[in-house]
């Protein structure tokens, strides 16, 4: 069971930092590439709420897996500081991202009004912000996170 949940823990980081960066790298400079800056904005809204819904279903997956593998290890951690210091630090990363998920959840929610309203220069600002900051700093602490992981399975 230990393995069949750590093997869940890690699929999910992975899926939740790996999409991260497909977007920011891929799919949100490809989708410039469209004449019409209305149809960019939409599909990009359109995609970005897909993403954070895949987000959001690995974020939870990676929380109760994360909680498992803490309670099934607790007697380990207690006997060593720096494994405890290591997986705190990790839990700290989860919870900023998670935190980033939701602004960017916020900015995709107000970019779609913003849009629909007719004005697009500003949606398109708002879904800027999200591809290139805050899909990038997760893809970049996800990274330091599953550092942290593999060290932690040594």
């Amino acid at each position: 069971m230990h393995n069949l949940v750590l093997m869940i823990h890690i699929a999910s980081a992975i899926v939740w930092v790996g999409a991260s960066f497909i977007f920011s790298v891929g799919v949100f400079p490809s989708l410039a590439q469209i004449p019409n800056e209305r149809m960019i904005v939409r599909t990009t809204i359109r995609i970005m709420s897909r993403y954070l819904n895949v987000a959001l279903f690995a974020s939870f997956t990676l929380l109760f897996s994360a909680v498992y593998l803490y309670i099934s290890n607790e007697h380990i951690l207690r006997a060593n500081p720096l494994l405890s210091t290591i997986i705190n630090t990790k839990a700290l990363i989860w919870i900023y991202m998670s935190a980033s998920y939701y602004y960017a959840k916020y900015k995709v929610k107000v970019a779609k009004n913003t849009c629909y309203h007719g004005d697009s220069v500003t949606a398109v600002n708002m879904l800027k912000i999200v591809a290139n900051y805050v899909f990038i700093i997760n893809f970049i602490l996800g990274l330091v996170a599953i550092y942290f992981g593999i060290l932690l399975r040594g």
